[in-house]
């Protein structure tokens, strides 16, 4: 995509630059997409373009989908760039985008290609449920709670600067103005979770090359997991806020599912079709938490298979599950010069979440390596590993 002279990053720039993105992501003002594409026209790093790609997708706002767009449409742009954008169409969810991911599911690199067929199965899927726009926009609850917040303090202020309030605790509701809301974010998957099944039945159908990456299927499924509504009543987001709902937005390597605030019905769709693998990924990772090692290892298995998408999504679900059984598998696919680009980058930055003596001593080793995106990420996942720079800049990661 045309735009101004792109730098090349240092260690220093490109993991500043990376903290930006994410600093960006979480921002609900209108100027956050804006401020994206700016950063994204400033590198010539692909780490980064398509790091902007994701953060985009994951804020899924409307106004940025002309944006990607282009990217998907310029085969001057990097593959792994592309594919990012596809996916960021496929998270927004925007019908207009329809279109152009039929176009580019025959794209000439695979990455693009199959990503566009993941991207408009899962946009089909939505259309043929019938979620309702705002339950994709988890930005807009994040805007919703930063208004309500302002307006309880200002109402809690004003009490306490009444007649009645305790001498010298006029100021004890208010927020310091250097202080900014801490938020975290739910990570918008490229295709639901499959029921939760045994898993050796659940690692057959991840490792099942002649299912399809992700269909439509035929499921239950109930809104109370999935549902996060911009239209909350006030009442709602209070309690969210409280906690009492557990309404939060998960950071983007530690993610979890929305709850709706209160209960409601199961919903059943009929659209039948075969098992898929993306949706077996999502059960696998699900069910770690309960499954332990078996279920890492199910997926870990998933890096012998041939497709590089599904392989970086497994890269970055380990990554998101930041369990010590997963180094080796993810050291493996950093140290193989045969893989694609995009699989050792999310392994590098998994390992870079999981941190481990192993992790870090590979993450040092690739660092200086000669392919861009691995080097920039075994950086960003060293950088990253010092949590407490990233969350000085405020970045929820």
């Amino acid at each position: 995509m045309s735009g101004p002279v792109q730098s090349v990053e240092t260690f220093e720039t490109c993991c500043e630059k990376y903290k930006q993105i994410f600093v960006l992501r979480n921002r609900t003002d209108e100027g956050a997409v804006p401020a994206l594409m700016d950063l994204f026209h400033s590198t010539g790093s692909v780490l980064l373009r398509h790091e902007i790609a994701y953060a985009l997708g994951q804020m899924q706002v409307v106004s940025a989908v002309e944006f990607l767009t282009g990217l998907l449409e310029d085969g001057a742009e990097d593959p792994i760039t592309r594919h990012e954008a596809a996916e960021a169409l496929g998270a927004i969810q925007a019908p207009e985008s329809l279109a152009v991911l039929e176009r580019h599911a025959a794209d000439g690199a695979s990455e693009v290609a199959d990503t566009c067929a993941l991207a408009l199965a899962q946009l089909n899927f939505q259309i043929q449920k019938g979620a309702c726009g705002c339950e994709r926009r988890p930005q807009e609850v994040l805007r919703l709670e930063a208004e309500l917040e302002a307006e309880l303090e200002a109402e809690a202020g004003a009490q306490r600067t009444g007649a009645d309030a305790p001498p010298g605790d006029g100021l004890a509701c208010e927020r310091p103005a250097e202080e900014t809301p801490t938020s975290s974010y739910s990570y918008v998957s490229p295709a639901p979770a499959a029921r939760a099944a045994p898993v050796v039945a659940l690692r057959a159908q991840l490792l099942d090359g002649t299912l399809p990456l992700f269909e439509r299927c035929a499921h239950t499924y109930t809104y109370a997991y999935m549902r996060m509504c911009m239209c909350m009543s006030h009442v709602m987001l209070r309690g969210a806020r409280a906690g009492h709902w557990g309404l939060t937005l998960s950071p983007r390597l530690r993610p979890g599912p929305s709850r709706s605030p209160v209960p409601l019905p199961a919903r059943s769709i009929d659209c039948s079709s075969p098992p898929n693998r993306y949706r077996a990924l999502f059960a696998l990772r699900d069910a770690v938490p309960r499954e332990g090692e078996p279920a890492v290892h199910a997926l870990c298995a998933a890096f012998d298979d041939d497709n590089p998408l599904l392989k970086h999504e497994i890269a970055f679900v380990l990554g998101q599950l930041e369990h010590p059984a997963a180094v080796d598998a993810l050291c493996a696919a950093v140290r193989c010069e045969d893989e694609h680009g995009m699989v050792r980058h999310e392994a590098a930055e998994a390992l870079g979440a999981i941190g481990s003596p192993d992790a870090i001593s590979v993450l040092r080793e690739f660092s200086e390596h000669p392919e861009p995106i691995l080097r920039e990420s075994c950086w960003v996942a060293l950088h990253m590993y010092d949590r407490e720079a990233f969350l000085a800049s405020g970045v929820c990661v």
